[in-house]
């Protein structure tokens, strides 16, 4: 058996799984591009929020990404979540204020905090910490 043919394919899985298992039907798979950015820049910024961002969170966004059917590279959302400011905030409330999308993002923001096995008490402060209007 050759084992180095296995961890390749491991590999190979790994990197398309985002593709290959999105997650489809996704609400905000129908908004304009910049709202999506905005949603996937703050699931980043708590990502990375326990001082880094694990492979399995990673695979996360890229399974949300792919489920929003959105185009922007990963490493950009990536970017802007860990560069947030006030006026992305400020965007992400005006955004999502008075929508039914408080749930779907706590749902994801709650299932990116526990993809990497760990639950960081500084993501869920931070999760809990967003308006569910």
């Amino acid at each position: 058996m050759n084992l180095m043919n296995i961890d390749k394919a491991r590999a190979y899985f790994k990197e398309k799984k985002p593709e290959v298992f999105p997650l489809t039907g996704h609400p905000l798979a129908k908004e304009d591009i910049y709202v999506k950015e905005i949603y996937v820049s703050i699931l980043c910024s708590i990502a990375a929020y326990d001082g880094e961002i694990a492979e399995s969170e990673m695979i996360f966004i890229k399974k949300v990404i792919n489920g929003l059917e959105l185009n922007t590279k990963f490493e950009q959302l990536v970017k802007n979540g860990l560069e947030i400011s006030n006026q992305l905030v400020d965007d992400f409330i005006k955004a999502f204020s008075g929508k039914e999308y408080a749930f779907n993002f706590i749902a994801d923001a709650l299932m990116l905090a526990v993809s990497d096995g760990k639950l960081h008490d500084k993501e869920i402060e931070l999760i809990s910490e967003y308006p569910n209007y």
